[in-house]
């Protein structure tokens, strides 16, 4: 029961932390090619395309690391609720900036794609899938980064 409030706390803790992480690192020149088409139009990719293509990496990723996280939380007491999109999404924030044995590790548990590019593409073309122009709603998401005081960064 202890290791599960502990792993609620860090799920529902995790995007605040990968959004401080982000705010921090705000005016400092990161040299990635990212295409702002990507961010600022309509994805490239469909609708139909983004979710009839059997080989939309990052779904599938998503789609792995949740049935992994639930295998090892299915024993738990009580209800289990998480976002594996959410918590895919912050990790891949994460991921951008770890190195090393870090990022093989983030990169393994969730499943991510040999190349960076596919990777912000595909996640690109499914946040702007979810806030396409003609919903009737609109998606706000926030994340934050906390590091342990006294923690050398």
């Amino acid at each position: 029961m202890k290791n599960r409030s502990k792993l609620i706390w860090a799920l529902a803790l995790l995007p605040w932390l990968v959004a401080g992480a982000i705010f921090c690192s705000a005016g400092r020149s990161v040299d990635h090619k990212i295409n702002s088409k990507l961010v600022n139009e309509e994805s490239q990719m469909g609708e139909e395309e983004l979710f009839r293509n059997e080989e939309n990496i990052i779904a599938s990723a998503s789609n792995q690391f949740a049935f992994d996280l639930y295998l090892n939380l299915k024993d738990s007491e009580g209800n289990i609720f998480f976002s594996p999109f959410s918590l895919s999404t912050a990790m891949a924030m994460t991921y951008e900036g770890a190195a090393g044995q870090t990022a093989q590790e983030i990169k393994q548990v969730f499943h991510y794609p040999q190349s960076l590019e596919v990777m912000r593409e595909e996640f690109a073309g499914i946040i702007n899938l979810i806030n396409k122009k003609d919903k009737q709603y609109e998606l706000h998401t926030a994340n934050a980064l906390w590091a342990q005081k006294g923690y050398p960064l």
